[in-house]
């Protein structure tokens, strides 16, 4: 094997291909991502062939020189490779020789043959492959596999058995560039990533065809764009049902909500939307449906349609408010438990004081109070309804989310603290179980504003402490004055939980817990996740600090830090 050198390039000119107007329809009505993978790997490809990159051409003749030095045809033969700008370099190309264009900068003198007919054929296999691609069933990531790694590896196939056999040579750098672009960028966005945005041209038809062919993730997008009116109603109840059965609960509670937007009654929707968005409120069926049992028909002016959950505060319903035709979610309190007629009166009208000033909050991140009241005995709130995930539900070592993303949500957690301890509201149970995420809409909610104030009737007579133990400060705990700081101590503690998987303060016991509170240094934030930046461990040491002085004093400044520490994450 034998190389003479130069600089000289040969301009090799690669037509791209044309596609016909019934392919361009199929095309433009194919899922977002996959079009543009289809888009990048012809970029990629016909960029590779241009002056002066030529970057498809060089491969070609590294790939020919491999052959030439592992597979020859013949024993005695031999490839001469001629730079063409050399002296005396064309006086080699004699009227017999068999000449092959290799890469920028060559030629190929010897036995070996180019085949016009054979990289036809190579291009013809990469373009239809990215055709099938754009055909198949979306979600099935092992079409996306088989084009970015079996489809340049048969093509490798084809040409080095052509070269062995019959001593042809297939240039493949071209659509092996295009299936590997196309099948790698697909495969990276062929999943859910339903949070993101995606403009699509929607018209009912697409819509209906993308749902007939079980393409759920295309025909959701598609379907968001169609107004639920009356009569795509069922299509809407078809589709959030088969994402509910395919494993999309918060496409599927998406698709539900649309529906119970516009009909709260249509079908068994408000079931439907509960069980979707939130799957785990109840222990097991039975308790849904106890707690069904005993739900009144309505509360107020509210018509109560089901039930979405029990905590420690109170019951809580999915209703509609007919005078606006508003779902909404309603909140119960129950004011009458273990007080007499005297006690009652009080806890209603501290009740009444507490509502409206938090229903006075108005900010993105905090869940908005439209109305307040009570009926025999229970009082209740009425609040927008919510659809996606308690934070608590991220807080499991192998649910986690990304540290960047925690980061970004406890920066909107901290600038909603900080509105609302300017209007002299205090949370006072700030917690993962009490903030909701949305991840199809990015939203984050804080809820039960004011909530344990309300509940807490009788602190002065039994000495209950409010708040959650595991995400009091020392202050909290000690009965003492509760500020701002306090529930940014709590969002420390919840933001270490959502990053590590554990809490800062443990104990075996409700006294022991109090005391490491009070008196323990908790485990720095790298010692629990090595891989989490130690500038990290500044602020939540900050936020955990057990002297309230040296704490941040608003939530904006602890906003700041985290987003200042989010920007260290790659």
């Amino acid at each position: 094997m034998a190389w003479i050198t130069g600089s000289e390039r040969l301009q090799w000119d690669t037509d791209r291909p044309k596609f016909r107007q019934p392919l361009m329809h199929r095309f433009r009505r194919t899922s977002s991502y996959l079009r543009r993978a289809a888009l990048l790997g012809l970029a990629v490809a016909a960029t590779a062939h241009l002056a002066p990159l030529h970057v498809a051409q060089a491969l070609d003749g590294a790939l020919l020189d491999a052959f030439a030095e592992f597979l020859p045809h013949q024993q005695d033969a031999e490839i001469v490779f001629v730079d063409v700008q050399q002296p005396g370099a064309l006086a080699a190309l004699g009227s017999g020789s068999m000449v092959t264009i290799v890469g920028p900068s060559a030629v190929a003198i010897g036995p070996v043959a180019s085949t016009l007919w054979g990289e036809a054929a190579v291009w013809l296999f990469g373009i239809g492959a990215v055709i099938a691609l754009l055909n198949v069933r979306s979600r099935h990531r092992r079409y996306a596999w088989l084009m970015a790694a079996g489809g340049p590896l048969a093509l490798l196939l084809a040409s080095s058995a052509a070269f062995a056999s019959a001593g042809a040579w297939i240039p493949i750098a071209g659509p092996a560039l295009l299936l590997l672009t196309t099948g790698a960028g697909a495969l990276v966005a062929v999943g859910p990533v339903a949070a993101l945005p995606v403009a699509l041209e929607s018209e009912p038809e697409a819509a209906r065809d993308y749902l007939r062919r079980g393409e759920l993730i295309d025909a959701w997008h598609a379907y968001r764009e169609i107004p639920p009116i009356g009569s795509v109603l069922p299509e809407f109840y078809e589709l959030g049902d088969q994402l509910a059965k395919a494993g999309y609960p918060e496409l599927a509670a998406d698709t539900f909500l649309r529906v119970a937007l516009v009909d709260p009654e249509y079908r068994d929707i408000a079931f439907r939307l509960v069980s979707a968005g939130r799957p785990d409120a109840f222990e097991d069926d039975e308790a849904r449906e106890r707690l069904r049992a005993e739900m009144p028909a309505s509360l107020g002016r509210y018509q109560l349609l089901e039930p979405i959950g029990q905590g420690a505060t109170g019951r809580v319903y999915l209703a509609r408010d007919p005078r606006i035709s508003r779902l909404v979610a309603i909140k119960l309190i129950d004011i009458t438990l273990e007080r007499d007629a005297a006690e009652q009166t009080d806890a209603a009208e501290r009740f009444s004081r507490e509502a409206e000033t938090t229903g006075r909050l108005s900010h993105p991140n905090i869940v908005t109070i439209h109305d307040m009241g009570e009926s025999d005995g229970r009082a209740y709130i009425a609040m927008e309804y919510l659809k996606g995930d308690l934070l608590s539900h991220f807080t499991d070592p192998d649910t986690l989310l990304p540290p960047r993303l925690v980061l970004e949500l406890g920066a909107q957690m901290a600038d909603a603290l900080d509105y609302a301890h300017g209007q002299n509201v205090i949370h006072r149970d700030i917690k993962p179980g009490n903030i909701m995420y949305d991840s199809v809409s990015g939203d984050l909610k804080i809820t039960d504003f004011g909530i344990a104030r309300l509940i807490d009737v009788n602190r002065t007579r039994t000495g209950v402490v409010l708040g959650t133990p595991s995400f009091m400060a020392p202050e909290q705990i000690e009965g003492g004055n509760v500020k701002g700081y306090t529930d940014l101590f709590a969002l420390g503690v919840s933001l270490y939980e959502l990053l590590t998987g554990q809490l800062p303060f443990r104990g075996n016991s409700m006294t022991k817990l109090m005391f490491v509170i009070a008196n323990e240094p908790h485990i720095p934030m790298s010692a629990a996740r090595p891989d989490l930046p130690v500038e990290l461990d500044g602020v939540i040491d900050t936020a955990l600090n057990k002297d309230p002085t040296q704490r941040y004093q608003r939530g904006g400044d602890m906003a700041d830090a985290l987003r200042a520490a989010a920007r260290l994450m790659t």
